[in-house]
């Protein structure tokens, strides 16, 4: 049997035998061992129960035991409040403590709890059932299971509005994404360290679109949102499958690589016509992505008042010059760091990783020389896979010329597609002629900019991939 009491805190024993002290006889000996036990836990409970009073969702249990109630889950917030009302009882025990709970103990007596709601049971044995189950783990279910780093970080966001970036992802996810059910259901499971991982690597938020500011997140100026929650969900899943682990994402090399082929994964479902289904998108105002329904509505009515288009349904407002890519200048590194080639040749696909990672504004003469290797590197792969030649120590605008012209004669390029490559070869004083590329390597007195070795990649990338794809073509 059991039922609710009211009982009288002072009236209301510790239980000798908790399993937090040392087994003790009496009162004093187990609030002694208590403040040993928790003395640096015991004060912050008593301040919490003084400002917000005690948990409504734990029970205090007690029992009868010759004559006296004896508690028997929620020692430490009865020794709280014994505390809270009358701190000489620790006077002898810990001096400073004892000052710190009179301090308390003005304010508590402005507002004293006499009185508390206990769970008192007649048998002790069924009450301890219930305290077993509450301190023993999971108990496939019938105990307490506790919220995973990312559940808790997602009540945070939901209920309190302190938000992590990595959740503040999984809101615009879990509200604006097309996932299905299951997934949506698996959102909570994301691992948030390797999530962070990558929402923390610059390179990561450029190619997907975003930026953080105090958390909150915002769209790059040159980013459709639509494309960013794709970028955003096609990471989800994998995270959500387990097709990524932090060694797969550990190193700045990695993270480029992986992000690389969500890239060409997005590409080909674009070629493919496989659009990602419609859905709402959020609002985007000041490029901040809002995902507070309140903070919405309110930036919705004072558009509306200022009669200006709803937001929501007219993203072009504040993206219309909107780009698929970053521009030249706003580049890192020579290339788009999701630009992707299949290279046969283990050092050729090495000079070509590392230029991915090498920052160009820093190192510009470091990139313009290997980008020439790079690029002679790649023409001689080509001449020699599809024999155009039997002449192997040619000039560098000589190889260029073969192979411009079997990729025409081949109908692997357009006109078109080759003017610039025309130019090159046939322009001695053109900018980003050869006579540069053979500077970069030759002359003491050249020193290449940023801007100019981007562009010149620019120039020469579909030529360059190309040359790659045919390369993955048998000999002919």
């Amino acid at each position: 049997m059991k039922n609710k009491i009211l009982l009288d805190v002072d009236k209301i024993g510790l239980d000798f035998r908790n399993p937090r002290l040392e087994e003790s006889q009496s009162e004093f000996e187990s609030l002694k061992s208590m403040l040993k036990n928790q003395k640096d836990k015991i004060y912050p409970l008593a301040l919490d129960i003084l400002e917000r009073g005690l948990n409504p969702s734990e029970n205090i249990i007690t029992t009868k035991k010759n004559g006296k109630y004896i508690v028997l889950e929620g020692n430490r917030r009865i020794t709280s409040l014994k505390l809270l009302k009358n701190p000489k009882l620790i006077e002898n025990i810990d001096i400073n403590l004892f000052k710190r709970f009179t301090r308390l103990h003005k304010k508590f007596m402005e507002n004293p709890i006499e009185k508390i709601e206990c769970i008192n049971f007649e048998n002790e044995k069924d009450a301890l059932y219930w305290i077993d189950l509450k301190h023993t783990g999971e108990n496939k279910g019938k105990g307490v299971v506790s919220w995973t780093t990312q559940q808790q970080q997602l009540f945070q966001g939901r209920y309190k509005n302190e938000t992590s970036k990595e959740i503040n992802v999984l809101k615009l996810l879990e509200k604006y994404g097309t996932f299905n059910e299951s997934y949506k259901n698996k959102l909570g499971n994301i691992p948030l360290t390797n999530l962070n991982r990558l929402l923390s690597d610059p390179d990561i938020r450029e190619v997907i679109g975003i930026n953080f500011k105090n958390n909150n997140l915002f769209l790059k100026e040159d980013k459709k949102i639509e494309k960013t929650i794709e970028y955003l969900e096609e990471i989800g899943k994998d995270l959500m499958d387990k097709k990524i682990k932090v060694g797969d994402i550990y190193t700045k090399e990695k993270r480029v690589d992986y992000i690389s082929k969500v890239s060409s994964r997005i590409k080909e479902k674009d070629s493919s016509g496989e659009n990602r289904q419609s859905v709402q998108n959020p609002l985007v105002k000041n490029n901040q992505i809002i995902l507070d329904e309140n903070e919405k509505k309110a930036i919705e009515l004072n558009d509306s008042n200022k009669k200006v288009p709803p937001v929501e349904n007219n993203l072009e407002i504040f993206s219309k010059k909107t780009k698929s890519y970053p521009t030249t200048k706003a580049r890192k590194y020579l290339m788009p760091i999701t630009f992707r080639l299949k290279i046969e040749s283990q050092r050729i696909n090495n000079i070509f990783r590392e230029l991915k990672t090498i920052e160009i504004d820093k190192y510009p003469n470091s990139v313009g020389i290997l980008f020439r290797v790079f690029l002679e590197l790649t023409l001689d792969w080509i001449i020699d896979k599809k024999k155009l030649t039997g002449h192997s120590d040619i000039k560098l605008v000589k190889k260029l010329e073969v192979v411009r012209n079997y990729m025409r004669e081949n109908k692997l390029m357009d006109r078109e597609e080759l003017k610039i490559i025309n130019t090159v070869i046939s322009t001695k004083d053109h900018l980003f002629s050869i006579t540069t590329l053979n500077n970069y390597i030759h002359n003491k007195s050249h020193s290449p900019t940023s801007n100019d070795l981007k562009t010149h990649w620019d120039n020469f990338e579909i030529f360059i991939e190309k040359i790659w794809d045919a390369v993955e073509e048998k000999s002919q």
